[in-house]
């Protein structure tokens, strides 16, 4: 006898939906989630002192800087501030709260020279590792250590000056036993591409910041293009690297008895994965007894970014009949934000509207008597 064919259940329907089938993806399938556009806000910036090069980094005007999670390059010729860059994000990282760690195989950092800038040294972590691998380990030694013993994720901020002071182990080895260096460029590169990449992946998920410093070189017999490369990690650290700097000397700056003060700097940017890149902060001013003016390149780079319209002396905001005088316009755009932050023209000349007797009566405050028809001139 032939057994009763059972009745066979009806089939679950498959036809699902892109919305059904990504949430069941990200429940069962262990490390997949939804990739959130707030995802970088929420990791957070660490400003570097100057608007200008907060927003060439972030692509933000205001509350910008180098993104935390990331591996940032800052690479250039000597005396053009790249250590002074690092010591304003080590200090704009302690007054988030957060911790800033110096990593200095140049040997070179001054405590006093900190000071001056405004770091606070009691507060800040200094290490001399004596090879690159130690330098690399250090890192996420630190990194592990910080998250272990705190509770909140508060900010971290690396600066490893710099990549192409540090010898490798096999360096090191070599001169300790009085052997031949030769050349050890390639290990060198293999060093740092076998790190770096462990790095990148572990920062990701970290509220850490790694802004590595690196020279400057001139390759020998190029006659075409440009000879300059940078010196420490190859090829690989360029890859790694979310954002690259170029800084650039542009000269001192000397007081009226003629004595150099300070430099001029320009700061390229050479790759951005978090904005649009190769945006320039251009006259920037760094002097020696404070650091980098803060609002130094400000109007430069928004009247390059179209934000700002010059005719002669005057600057009008766009999309408004608005105009002011250099002098005056800096001081109200720290103090008024929405003026460059404004979605359209309408929203600025609401903002204006309600607040022009404010605007006109902290600028006559400011301007003598004699100045007086350089006064913001509003709709004529």
């Amino acid at each position: 006898m032939t057994k009763k064919n059972k009745k066979e259940k009806p089939e679950k329907s498959k036809n699902y939906n892109n919305k059904e089938i990504i949430s069941s993806i990200c429940d069962n399938i262990s490390g997949a989630e939804i990739l959130h556009s707030d995802g970088l806000e929420k990791m957070g910036f660490v400003s570097c002192g100057n608007i200008a090069l907060d927003y060439v980094t972030s692509g933000k005007m205001w509350g910008g800087g180098f993104p935390m999670g990331r591996i940032t390059e800052i690479f250039g010729s000597s005396s053009t501030g790249k250590t002074v860059i690092g010591t304003h994000i080590l200090q704009g990282v302690q007054k988030q709260g957060g911790v800033g760690i110096l990593i200095d195989s140049e040997s070179a950092y001054s405590a006093s020279f900190g000071e001056v800038l405004g770091l606070d040294v009691s507060q800040l972590i200094y290490l001399q590792p004596d090879c690159l691998e130690e330098c690399f380990k250090k890192i996420i030694e630190l990194v592990k250590f910080i998250r272990a013993n705190t509770d909140d994720m508060r900010s971290i901020a690396i600066v490893y000056d710099s990549i192409a002071a540090s010898p490798s182990r096999r360096e090191v080895e070599k001169v300790l036993n009085q052997e031949d260096i030769g050349s050890s460029m390639g290990h060198r590169a293999l060093v740092c591409s076998d790190y770096l990449r462990n790095i990148a992946s572990f920062l990701a998920k970290q509220k850490a910041a790694v802004i590595i410093i690196n020279q400057v070189r001139e390759k020998v017999g190029v006659m075409f293009g440009s000879p300059i490369t940078t010196a420490g990690g190859g090829r690989s650290l360029e890859f790694y690297c979310s954002v690259r700097h170029d800084c650039r000397g542009r000269g001192p700056i000397f007081d009226k008895q003629k004595r150099a003060i300070g430099i001029k700097m320009d700061i390229k940017n050479a790759k951005n994965k978090i904005a649009k890149p190769f945006r320039v902060a251009s006259e920037l001013e760094l002097f020696f007894d404070v650091g980098i003016n803060p609002t130094s390149g400000l109007i430069k780079l928004l009247v390059d970014e179209e934000k700002l319209i010059q005719g002669g002396a005057w600057y009008t905001i766009k999309g408004t009949e608005v105009k002011f005088q250099k002098k005056n316009l800096v001081d109200i755009l720290l103090e008024h934000p929405e003026l460059i932050e404004a979605p359209n023209r309408n929203a600025v000349e609401e903002f204006l509207g309600a607040n022009k007797q404010s605007l006109e009566a902290s600028l006559s405050d400011e301007i003598s008597a004699e100045d007086d028809s350089n006064i913001i001139a509003g709709d004529e």
